[in-house]
């Protein structure tokens, strides 16, 4: 918040936005969330919790098999490779059992008897419960026993795209776009159409923020509609799990999004956010630089010109009271926790002092925060040698 940064702070803008750049990066991945369904679409948490989940995700075993009595068959005698067919693509489900897969396989005419992969299956328990699910590609008129291995050498088809915190949606769609490989204008169809992907009524059309910033996987042939749809479907399962009232949706993802694209430190996030909750309950305006960069389509500057800050948008907090009409970027969970706990305090105002460490100052009354801006010229004019 920096209501009367002088203009000559203007020219420091590049040396914040560079300061940042090394130190400020939005993490790549959300926190974890329950399993949101949708036709071939799967999202997938990172970190730790991630990768524990692919190596369970199938679980399997001698219970998986149901009442079925199955002998245990001798070695399959296994096809050369001139004698395998043609590929084909197979999907192995999360939470699919060793019968499922066997009967997923034949079905594809990749093995000629279920029976005798489901007897291998249980021969190689351990094996069995960490396969994957995924598309796999694979050869019809395999044996039983090289079909198993094949689940281990084979790396499943998927399409896997991380959408950082704080990403704007023209950002999404390119990233989107680059990784996995689809049209940015079927991207931009896709969020034209509002119903198609899920937006809830209370977004009045904008997916802007709506597009929860998580690890997702896909499958290879996910159409653009599906990816976005996934990612709507991640933000509502968010504000739903955190208890947020359908009719506070829009605004604490409103609020969840200023805090996202002001707040440099998780310490500060519910520290913004009660700074925003104080300013609106006084009736003052919020004078959000990070509202005017989103208006003019700028970059990631912490600082606004005087120009921009005239400029006619109703995301001109500078100039129009109350919250902008939308989010600005999409919120990771920390921000939207932020939102919904502000921390308890007093101030009106807060100013980032150090562009390199992200400490950020806050105050109650106007003097207060003047000796804080004082701070962070004081921290620009050092790191210019002066």
């Amino acid at each position: 918040m920096n209501d009367t940064i002088s203009t000559s702070l203007e020219t420091v803008a590049r040396l914040g936005a560079e300061a940042f750049a090394t130190t400020a990066l939005a993490t790549d991945v959300g926190p974890t969330l329950r399993r949101v369904s949708r036709a071939r679409v799967a999202r997938v948490a990172a970190g730790a919790v991630a990768a524990a989940l692919l190596v369970a995700a199938v679980t399997v075993g001698a219970l998986g098999f149901g009442h079925r009595v199955v002998t245990p068959a001798g070695p399959s005698a296994t096809p050369s490779p001139s004698a395998l067919g043609a590929p084909v693509m197979v999907v192995i489900n999360t939470g699919d059992t060793g019968t499922d897969i066997a009967h997923t396989l034949e079905d594809a005419g990749v093995i000629a008897d279920a029976d005798e992969f489901i007897a291998v299956a249980i021969e190689r328990d351990d094996q069995t419960r960490s396969i994957q699910p995924g598309y796999y590609e694979l050869p019809t008129g395999m044996s039983a026993a090289a079909a198993f291995d094949a689940l281990f050498t084979v790396r499943p088809t998927v399409g896997s795209v991380t959408i950082p915190e704080g990403f704007g949606e023209a950002q999404i769609v390119d990233r989107v776009s680059q990784v996995l490989d689809i049209p940015a204008a079927d991207l931009e169809a896709a969020l034209a159409d509002p119903e198609a992907i899920g937006l809830p009524p209370e977004a009045n059309g904008n997916a802007e923020g709506w597009l929860g910033p998580y690890t997702y996987r896909f499958d290879p042939d996910a159409s653009a509609t599906e990816v976005l749809a996934a990612m709507v479907d991640a933000t509502v399962a968010h504000l739903s799990e955190a208890g947020v009232p359908r009719d506070q949706w829009l605004r604490t993802l409103t609020i969840a999004s200023l805090v996202e694209r002001e707040a440099k430190l998780d310490v500060d996030r519910p520290k913004i956010a009660r700074v925003i909750q104080n300013r609106l309950d006084a009736g003052m305006l919020l004078e959000l630089d990070s509202t005017i960069r989103y208006a003019v389509g700028g970059d990631d500057s912490v600082f606004s010109s005087a120009d921009d800050r005239q400029v006619d948008s109703p995301y001109n907090t500078y100039l129009h009271a109350g919250l902008p009409p939308g989010p600005i970027a999409s919120p990771g969970m920390a921000s939207i926790e932020a939102a919904i706990h502000p921390a308890d305090g007093t101030w009106l105002y807060f100013v980032t002092i150090n562009l390199v460490t992200g400490e950020t100052a806050y105050a109650t009354t106007f003097p207060e925060h003047q000796a804080n801006v004082e701070k962070l010229r004081a921290w620009i004019l050092e790191k210019q040698g002066y």
